[in-house]
């Protein structure tokens, strides 16, 4: 648990704060290829959830081999994160603004992605889903992939390897175990 939690100390890098919020914050020309946000009509929604289930998630995630589809960095599972907020809570901050929660996992979350953006019609359509870190989902907020330059994911195979963005843990947190 020591090795852990000096792991986790560790990965609270302020230099990932700022990435973040260079990727995530204001529009920036430099990052984002263009200088507002994009501007479009939002698609009526007729009762559709607007993510996908925990079995579409959970789908998505190892079919993307637990890696950000469009920068290739590792991610960790929402679940994981949790546990180790539990388990050691004097090594992985956590609060109600970016700024006082562990820096590293909160860049590495896991998230899905919409390709097509829901607020611009997308779907919860598996072809449409991608796995992203943090940084570059929240980093193209509603702009198509083509508005900002990036390549579409999908015309490139995921990297398959042993990585299971931490999942393993997650027994941890099923038994109700506090200690890792």
């Amino acid at each position: 648990m020591d090795l852990c939690a000096e792991k986790l100390l560790a990965a609270d890098l302020r230099a990932l704060r700022e990435y973040f919020h260079s990727v995530a914050g204001p529009v920036n020309p430099e990052v984002h290829g263009n200088c507002k946000t994009p501007v479009f009509e939002k698609v009526p929604r007729a009762k559709q959830p607007r993510m996908p289930g925990a079995a579409l998630t959970r789908k998505i995630l190892a079919r993307d081999g637990y890696r950000c589809r469009f920068c290739e960095v590792r991610i960790v599972v929402k679940q994981a994160s949790k546990i180790f907020i539990q388990a050691l809570p004097h090594a992985v901050r956590t609060g109600n603004i970016n700024e006082d929660n562990h820096f590293g996992l909160a860049v590495l979350t896991a998230s899905i992605d919409h390709l097509v953006p829901f607020s611009r019609g997308g779907t919860n359509d598996e072809d449409n889903l991608v796995t992203a870190c943090a940084s570059c989902n929240y980093g193209r907020t509603s702009w198509l992939i083509e508005e900002v330059d990036l390549m579409d994911p999908r015309d490139f195979p995921p990297i398959l390897d042993s990585w299971d963005g931490l999942s393993r843990i997650l027994a941890y947190g099923k038994r109700g175990q506090t200690q890792l």
